[in-house]
């Protein structure tokens, strides 16, 4: 009975000093993140930015945010919603390094976030460290940007369709539309499929609560938001990357353009609408990149929200096709300054129109998988894979 109780006694000390230990690592873990995010910000405050292009965007962005009310248009670059702009409107209250910092850090959370962790532990950190150091990312860093709302509302998006969750979804809808040029065609193919899909009383409840926001939103700033996004002087200037402004950059007549901007059109309302009304990370990828092909203007910064939300997960999950696309995204690294200054609105385009088939052929296939009936058990593990 002794050595029984002493062998009792012992397993119950271990027990004690694991849950303790387990107890301590939530603590830990929040400390270390405090400790990094104070360190990050040091050294944002420290950098000796003056005369470089580093922070180009997030200059005039932060004056705008700066500003009471916020100023939209060529002035500050400033033309996301209004209704995001009182989320990120704190960041103006900071100075402007410190600010550029906490926003670097953000971005950097949601990236990390969006890496999918279906994989193993080893596949999450390589895919948070190729993701974060790719080359939109990084550019992203240097230049300061929003691109983290959107991939953040993206996420959101694809979890409240798949769970039916109006909170949620609206939540994310109201993210995912902070840059017109990126949310125009998601809005559309999710209300077709939200009529198809949700009972009227769910979809009632839903645009209840954005039609509030929004009313609200655009009765504060909306007339000098739609001047702002109607102010872009650059839709065809060398760093615009949308497809009409490349073709004509290239030397296409007017009438060849048309009709090649029709055509990848008509591709987007096909993919839409014969793939089905499901919603994954691969599908919200490729309406975001049909977005911005069609727009009349988009910067290759916002290739980042393509990157994390759709590229990534195939990258992690050992699609072939998938590792040789970003290979060719960072070899941006080696490009020189003439190269870069050239070319690279161009070579985005090519990017973003290869990014959208790929995406469109590997949701077309998870989604005939899932649709088969012999092969459910298999569809399901691979559409796992595929759209986690």
């Amino acid at each position: 009975m002794g050595t029984q109780s002493s062998l009792g006694q012992f397993f119950s000390r271990k027990l004690a000093a694991i849950s303790a230990r387990r107890s301590l690592a939530p603590a830990a873990a929040l400390a270390l993140l405090l400790v990094g995010g104070g360190l990050l910000l040091i050294f944002f405050e420290r950098l000796p930015i003056q005369g470089t292009s580093l922070a180009i965007d997030w200059k005039g962005l932060w004056l705008g945010l700066r500003a009471n009310p916020p100023v939209f248009g060529n002035a500050t670059g400033l033309r996301i919603a209004p209704w995001d702009v009182l989320l990120v409107k704190p960041l103006g209250w900071l100075p402007f390094e410190a600010s550029w910092g906490l926003l670097t850090l953000l971005t950097l959370a949601v990236l990390v976030i969006s890496v999918p962790r279906t994989y193993g532990r080893k596949r999450l950190w390589l895919g948070c460290l190729l993701l974060i150091t790719s080359f939109p990312a990084v550019r992203h860093f240097a230049d300061g940007n929003f691109e983290g709302l959107i991939i953040a509302g993206l996420l959101l998006v694809v979890y409240g369709y798949r769970t039916e969750n109006n909170w949620v979804l609206a939540a994310g809808l109201l993210l995912a539309t902070a840059k017109v040029q990126e949310a125009w065609v998601l809005t559309l193919v999710l209300g077709a499929y939200l009529l198809r899909t949700w009972p009227p009383r769910r979809l009632f409840g839903l645009i209840g609560g954005l039609g509030t926001v929004l009313i609200l939103s655009l009765a504060w700033q909306g007339n000098e938001w739609v001047l702002g996004v109607g102010s872009i002087l650059r839709q065809n200037s060398i760093v615009n990357s949308s497809l009409w402004a490349t073709l004509l950059r290239l030397g296409w007549p007017i009438w060849a353009a048309a009709t090649t901007w029709l055509v990848v059109a008509g591709l987007v309302v096909l993919f839409a609408w014969r793939s089905g009304p499901t919603f994954s990370r691969q599908k919200a990828a490729a309406v975001v990149a049909a977005a911005m092909l069609l727009s009349p203007y988009w910067a290759a910064n916002s290739y980042l929200t393509v990157l994390a939300v759709g590229i990534l997960p195939l990258v992690i999950a050992g699609n072939a096709w998938a590792v040789i696309l970003l290979i060719v995204v960072d070899l941006s690294y080696l490009a020189s300054h003439k190269l870069a200054y050239d070319w690279s609105a161009s070579y985005w385009t090519a990017i973003l129109l290869i990014t959208f088939c790929l995406l469109a052929v590997q949701t077309w296939r998870a989604e005939k998988q899932l649709s088969a009936p012999a092969a459910i058990g298999p569809a399901v593990s691979q559409a796992g894979q595929t759209v986690t």
